[in-house]
């Protein structure tokens, strides 16, 4: 018997009810989210290495050989001449105080720049020293242009409390180190002396020269600023600009004065206000007659209603009503003339008075502001002139100062002292190689760099291989699902006891953690293709449970594949009694009194009938044929009461099967999530534990049924599986708010076994002999239709017999139940 490692176990299931609980019940920290995400991607790394490590390893020592060896050669070997000049900028030597040492270094700088110019080269290059070298340089290194001798040159600049300038020849003939060097410092030498015996010279004709360029753009400014006005104009031009100014000032407050005064009488546009218009219904004489002609009518037409009290229709009132609407019909002409503007004469003197004021005000302002702009245009460019004459009477006057002091100064003395360059000893001819480092430190990198293209390349492998290949590939990319076991890769010919013994073991091991800390009763058993192993898993865990004394029921609900009906070959018929009633063989009294007989004796209907000649042994043979045509199955289930007359009761305790039946295929479409839960709701009364075998989730619609009905779906992967189709699998399966609790790995690799901590081995020294297994194996060959994996459950299950492996009935036989 198999003693399982219980420690093992309730350890693992511990730690799948913390993972659950951590996702359910809180969310995760910052940090942990991080540590999480960081175990993540490196799980993901080395799970694209796992079984290409031998590859990854031997390629990465060939690419890092190759690269290390074509490293070292990209370089020959280089011969390095050194000396250097010392430049001394004042007697006194080395400077102390930093801004003095700041002006040495800058000095110096242009010194080294100076070393590499193209002059000097040039002058290096035909100097004796390099000439005479030629001849004996090989005829395979090439001439070498002034660019390539300057490009073999290293000038560093003086370190601290140091005045000494390293000069440094790089070339692959030692000769030409020494030489090139050698010609560069006295050519350095001598470009030097040259210039200091120039240097005096050259600075006081620099100074003059640009004295008399100052002076030239002194007279060109003052040009300029007679042509813009003379003398005797730019003396008064700001009184006169001033004057302007007050007088523009007292203008415009004229001109707003008149504006405020026509602003109540006159909009805009010159045309009278309605205040205006009132004002000359007062003061115009001919609106005043036609009001005075409006007041007589009116009184006439008043005396005529009121005093004489004629109607409206009498002549007089009639001629006093249009004569009066035609005096209105003038006034009311006469204001609309106003309105319009259309009447000016009529306006008073005072106002036409007032627009002549501001017409003349106006053209006054806008001669003022011309001569205004006009003023201050020539006082701007007279002030931008004057500006730049005294800055350039002011340099004039440093030129001067700058004069005077080179005089007072000792400048043969200062510029001997400055300038006084002492060489270094000449360079010898160097005998070993230079850059022995330099060619290893490329050696290290191109080593370094074929070893990670090694990896690289192995690791981009790996990425584009999209398969499932260890039992780690089942959860990369899938963080928040659990590996529950991995199943081992099975012969069909299971003959080796350790194989089955390890088999049965994974088995037991998930049925376990799927019973530690959970209340889930019912699991629907799904994979993303087909020949996953799911059918081989639902029924090795249906004898697992039922091992474990669970009654158990295993439900095939794959109307496609039906491979769990096929595989244990299970048929339930209908009763006997059903067949004789739907096919009319006897009429109802006769067959129920052969039922009572046969309750009350104990026997089956058949022998009842027999022995009382209600039917012939032509018509129980008949009736026989007629009742083995028929099959129950899920579709006869899903009706409320029904479950029972449809599961088939296997020789195991406690382990029943509901084949598909008579479903097809196309049957699919009868199976709604109503039919499906009202099947869970009867197998929850009669069983501990029911295991639902689907089809693929993206190939049957049974699957996505069952997955949302059921309390947890257990997703079966295999070796060789596409990652994205598994991805696609675990989305869909989410969409339907199926409760995934965790993936299985089907066909693993012995490396798997020994390396995953979901697959716990078994004690050596707590397992049977070799003998003891043998005989267990062989009970094999009775249960050889559970398939490689529910064969090895079937023999090792717990039990002290060796030869008491379980199982269904044989395939084919036929179960005859009754209500």
């Amino acid at each position: 018997m198999i003693r399982h490692d219980s420690d093992f176990e309730q350890a693992a299931g511990r730690e799948v009810i913390m993972n659950i609980s951590n996702r359910s019940n809180r969310p995760m920290t910052p940090e942990e989210a991080e540590a999480a995400e960081s175990k993540r991607r490196r799980e993901m790394l080395i799970g694209l290495f796992r079984g290409r490590w031998h590859w990854a390893i031997l390629l990465a020592l060939i690419l890092g050989l190759a690269g290390a060896y074509a490293g070292y050669n990209s370089q020959g070997d280089e011969y390095e001449a050194g000396s250097g000049i010392e430049i001394r900028q004042n007697a006194g030597g080395v400077f102390v105080d930093d801004p003095l040492r700041e002006k040495y270094l800058a000095y110096v700088n242009s010194e080294i720049r100076k070393m590499t110019s193209e002059e000097v080269i040039s002058l290096a290059m035909s100097l004796p020293e390099w000439t005479d070298h030629l001849a004996d340089r090989p005829d395979a290194l090439g001439e070498m242009s002034t660019r390539d001798f300057a490009g073999s040159l290293r000038i560093s600049a003086p370190g601290k409390d140091s005045t000494f300038v390293s000069i440094r020849f790089t070339s692959e003939f030692p000769p030409t180190a020494s030489a090139g060097l050698n010609a560069l410092m006295k050519a350095y030498k001598q470009s030097s002396e040259s210039e200091q015996s120039s240097a005096i010279k050259v600075d006081y004709e620099v100074l003059l020269a640009r004295r008399k360029e100052l002076e030239n753009k002194e007279r060109l400014l003052l040009d300029d600023r007679a042509l813009v006005m003379s003398d005797a104009e730019a003396e008064t031009l700001r009184a006169r600009l001033d004057q302007k100014l007050a007088e523009l000032s007292i203008r415009e407050r004229q001109f707003s004065e008149i504006v405020r005064y026509l602003a109540p009488l006159l909009d805009q546009e010159q045309n009278p206000t309605p205040r205006l218009i009132e004002e000359l219904r007062r003061s115009d004489p001919e609106m005043l007659s036609l009001l005075n002609q409006k007041r007589e009518i009116e009184n006439r037409l008043s005396y005529l209603q009121e005093v004489r009290r004629l109607g409206d229709l009498h002549r007089d009132v009639q001629e006093a009503t249009r004569a009066l609407n035609q005096i209105d019909q003038r006034i009311v002409k006469k204001e609309d003339d106003w309105q319009g503007g259309l009447d000016q004469i009529s306006l008073p003197v005072q106002i036409q008075d007032k627009l002549l004021e501001k017409q003349n005000l106006s053209l006054a302002i806008s001669e003022l502001e011309s001569t205004i702009d006009d003023l201050s245009s020539k006082k701007s460019r007279l002030d931008r002139i004057d500006g730049q004459i005294a800055t350039t009477r002011a340099s004039i006057l440093g030129v001067d100062q700058s004069i005077d002091a080179k005089q007072a100064d000792d400048i043969d003395r200062t510029f001997a002292d400055r300038g006084r360059i002492d060489l270094g000893a000449p360079a010898g001819t160097p005998t070993s190689p230079s850059n022995q480092a330099k060619r290893t430190q490329l050696a290290v990198l191109g080593g370094g760099a074929g070893v990670f293209t090694g990896f690289g390349l192995i690791l981009l492998v790996g990425l584009m291989d999209r398969r499932l290949r260890h039992a780690s590939d089942a959860s990369l990319g899938m963080p928040d699902l659990n590996v529950l076991g991995i199943l081992p890769t099975l012969p069909q010919n299971l003959n080796e006891p350790e194989e089955a013994e390890t088999a049965a073991h994974c088995v037991h091991h998930i049925r376990t953690l799927l019973q530690i800390g959970g209340t889930n009763r019912v699991f629907s058993i799904t994979s993303p293709a087909a020949g996953s192993g799911k059918s081989s898993l639902t029924s090795a865990l249906g004898m697992s449970f039922a091992s474990s004394g669970t009654k158990t029921l295993v439900i095939d609900c794959d109307l496609v594949g039906a491979g769990l009906s096929r595989r244990l070959g299970v048929v339930v018929h209908q009763p006997l009694e059903m067949v004789i009633r739907r096919h009319k063989l006897l009429d109802d009294e006769t067959l129920d009194r052969a039922m009572m007989l046969a309750t009350t004796r104990n026997q089956s209907l058949a022998e009842v009938l027999l022995d009382q000649g209600a039917m012939t042994n032509q018509e129980l043979e008949r009736a026989d044929r007629l009742q083995r045509d028929t099959s129950l199955g899920i579709l006869e289930a899903t009706t409320p009461g029904r479950l029972r007359s449809c599961v088939a009761r296997t020789e195991m305790d406690g382990l029943d099967v509901l084949p598909v039946g008579k479903a097809k295929p196309a049957d699919a479409s009868k199976l709604s999530p109503t039919a499906v839960r009202s099947l869970i709701q009867q197998a929850r009364e009669e069983y501990d534990m029911v295991l639902i075998d689907t089809g693929p989730a993206l190939g049957s619609l049974e699957a996505s049924i069952a997955a949302a009905e059921a309390d947890a779906t257990v997703l079966v992967v295999s070796r060789g599986d596409e990652k994205s189709v598994t991805r696609k699998c675990v989305d869909l399966l989410e969409s339907v708010h199926a409760n995934i609790t965790g993936v299985v790995f089907n066909h693993a690799l012995d490396s798997d076994l020994a390396h995953t901590s979901y697959a716990s081995a078994v004690s050596q020294d707590r397992r049977p002999d070799r003998s003891s297994r043998r005989a267990k194996v062989a009970d094999l060959k009775r249960s050889a239709r559970f398939g490689p994996l529910g064969s090895a459950v079937a023999a090792y299950n717990n039990t002290d017999e060796p030869d008491a492996a379980p199982g269904l009935s044989d395939p084919g036989e036929s179960f005859e139940l009754t209500d």
